[in-house]
């Protein structure tokens, strides 16, 4: 039967005892510092989807009335509270914004009131008749130009924000909105932005960001890494 053992050094050995163990230490600890204090390894990163879910915007067209400030800051000074909503939803800058707007807006009407030094009334046959030279033609074609990229450029703006927002919509509807009601259509964009942005209605206030420091708004739609 002792032949048929194997040999000491081959025999199964019992598992070695804990670092410090041997000399009587606490196997948590190395050198009576407890391990928690060694540097860890850091862990994984867990990647988080954010999705936006199907909304609606936080009022309607229509409710202009509620917010007059903002909207008579609309009607009388568009460019001013179209950048504003861009600059506080983060899309486009404020300045880029007011001097775009400012140069077509200044195109737009320069060019309507430049029709009227070619264009005459005239009697003809006793009836009262607009002449019309090809300059008239040239300087209204650019007057329409300069509307709809206006119309164009806050549609596109628009846009943004509802993606921004997850808030339903489509282009069509926002150009109609645009092209038809453009003071109500962009109070309605500065309620929505103010509140989440800066949590409150500014008004005809104009600072970009009220009181100094934005809230956080919705992150947009994407992949983020996060630590657990």
């Amino acid at each position: 039967l002792l032949c048929l053992l194997p040999p000491p050094d081959m025999q199964p050995q019992p598992p070695p005892p804990a670092y410090g163990q041997q000399y009587g230490q606490d196997p948590t600890t190395a050198y009576g510092v407890p391990q928690a204090y060694y540097p860890q390894a850091a862990p994984a990163p867990v990647v988080v989807a954010v999705q936006h879910g199907h909304g609606t915007w936080a009022t309607g067209t229509c409710d202009f009335i509620s917010y007059c400030d903002t909207c008579c800051l609309s009607l009388f000074c568009p460019c001013i509270r179209v950048g504003l909503n861009s600059a506080r939803a983060k899309i486009w800058s404020f300045g880029t914004v007011l001097v775009g707007f400012l140069v077509i807006y200044a195109l737009q009407y320069g060019c309507q009131v430049g029709t009227s030094a070619f264009g005459r009334f005239e009697y003809i046959d006793g009836t009262l008749v607009l002449i019309r030279t090809m300059p008239y033609f040239v300087l209204y074609g650019v007057a329409i130009f300069c509307f709809f990229a206006s119309v164009i450029w806050r549609t596109v703006l628009r846009g943004h924000i509802r993606d921004q927002y997850g808030i339903d919509g489509n282009g069509f509807e926002d150009f109609c909105c645009h092209l038809w009601c453009a003071p109500c259509t962009i109070t309605q964009e500065a309620v929505e932005v103010d509140m989440r942005t800066i949590g409150h209605v500014s008004g005809c206030d104009c600072n970009v960001w009220p009181h100094g420091h934005p809230v956080q708004a919705n992150p947009p739609a994407g992949v983020y890494h996060a630590m657990p």
